[in-house]
This record gives structure tokens, C-alpha cells and sequence, in this order.
């Protein structure tokens, strides 16, 4: 089955590459230690970091940021920088299904 592409080389050969690729089911769990909420999801993703970010969006339709007050200070922004997200949630856990 060939994927119908109207021209756009670039993204015709991505759809051409990702469905050959092998898929696996993730399961995995985001959690927002502030107020102690755990969220759940199972995605099919070629890898692990796919699996992330198809995750966070999952997450993030389901539990959408609200924009801070106030503009955050640089030491607030470096605590940021260590893999946490800024709507504050972490990966907690990432399994194969």
C-alpha cells in the first residue's frame, strides 16, 4: 500500500519509513507530584522516546497547561531544566505492553 502524498517529498518518505516500521504498545505514566495526580496511558510507538511524546500529548489534551500568572525567575527556570515539563509533569514509568 503506497501512502498518497501531494508533493511534499520530505513528509511522503517519513509516512513511507513509519509505516514500515515495527510497532510496539508503551505503557506509560505521567505524574504531577504537586497535586498528587497520576495519569495513565498505552500508545503504539516504534521506540521508547516516540512513545513519550505521543504520551504527552495524550496527556496534555487531557489535562491542558494553564499559563502561569507571572513570569517565572531564573531559579525557577534552571529547576525546569532537569527533564521536568513546565505544566509540571514528570514521566514517571514506561513499560512494553
Amino acid at each position: 500500500m503506497m501512502p498518497v502524498c501531494n508533493g511534499d517529498r520530505d513528509r511522503c518518505t517519513l509516512m513511507e519509513r513509519n509505516s514500515q516500521e515495527v510497532r510496539m504498545r508503551w505503557r506509560m505514566e505521567f505524574r504531577k507530584e504537586r497535586q498528587a495526580i497520576v495519569a495513565g496511558y498505552g500508545v503504539e510507538a516504534s521506540t521508547p522516546a516516540a512513545a513519550v511524546l505521543v504520551g504527552r500529548d495524550a496527556l496534555l489534551a487531557e489535562y491542558p497547561t494553564i499559563p502561569p500568572r507571572r513570569r517565572r525567575g531564573l531559579f525557577a527556570q534552571a529547576q525546569r531544566g532537569g527533564g521536568q515539563d513546565a505544566s509540571g509533569w514528570v514521566l514517571y514509568r514506561i513499560v512494553k505492553d
